[in-house]
């Protein structure tokens, strides 16, 4: 029985990353559970502990001290990047150090699972590589480190923000581990179940300029997609809650009512 540790990046008062009107923490949950949900549902020989499941803040320390308390086999620890608005693509680490063997086939197999998914959205390759982070050093276990992509990036960050997409690469990274470990699958996909699946995100042309009561806001875009629609994910729907949208194409135009 293998014991993984999937362990979702930041959390609680702690977001991570933040750009484009994402967080950090809410798309390395997301993705977390919808790995642990695809181990859980399609693989056996397994037992799987979270560091979270909500939005609480674990720290490294402690993450680090459960790893030891269950004994894990393999700890893989979710993150989404941040480095300006043009850095991009999906990454993995380990150790820079010596490690053993099966820790490169682990990330080896997760690294692959998951660029076979994202890839399809045009996400690159920014490969396998070693840093010197807390987890990998310290964690008594094998340790990969998933970098999903930049959050920093707007093109990226209107594929990451979906929930498809969260969701889809959780599933790539349990199929990783479930090769990397060797665990039996419980059933074959059914043949109208294709992997990866095609997760309907619309190709993104170009940003789009908002205005909120006349007056251009630098810190909201826009995003036109090739079906024709143009996409708003960076608003929070809690601040436009009864406001009125107008506009397509290039020329979106929000009203909030407040305008004197």
């Amino acid at each position: 029985m293998e014991t993984v540790l999937i362990a979702a990046g930041h959390g609680g008062p702690d977001p991570g990353a933040v750009a484009n009107g994402l967080r950090e923490k809410d798309l390395t949950l997301a993705t977390a559970l919808a790995c642990r949900d695809r181990l859980e549902n399609n693989y056996t020989g397994h037992h799987i502990v979270m560091t979270r499941e909500t939005d609480v803040r674990i720290s490294l320390p402690a993450q680090r001290n459960l790893a030891a308390k269950v004994d894990a086999d393999l700890l893989v620890e979710i993150h989404y990047n941040h480095n300006g608005p043009t850095a991009t693509g999906l990454e993995t680490f380990i150790w820079h150090g010596e490690v053993f063997e099966a820790t490169k086939r682990n990330q080896r197999k997760i690294h692959n699972n998951a660029m076979d998914f994202v890839e399809q959205y045009g996400i690159p390759d920014r490969g396998m590589k070693t840093g010197n982070y807390f987890l990998p050093r310290e964690a008594p276990c094998s340790v990969v480190l998933v970098e999903g992509g930049f959050i920093s990036n707007p093109r990226e960050a209107a594929i990451l923000g979906r929930p498809e997409f969260q969701q889809g690469l959780g599933f790539a990274i349990a199929d990783g581990i479930a090769e990397a470990l060797r665990l039996p699958a419980k059933k074959p996909p059914a043949a109208d179940e294709p992997w990866p699946p095609k997760v309907p995100i619309p190709k993104i042309i170009r940003i789009v300029g908002v205005m909120v009561d006349g007056k251009r806001r630098n810190d909201l875009v826009g995003f036109y997609a090739d079906n024709g629609r143009t996409l708003l994910p960076m608003l929070d729907v809690g601040n436009v809650a009864g406001v009125k949208v107008e506009g397509k194409g290039d020329h979106i135009a929000i009203t909030t009512g407040k305008a004197k």
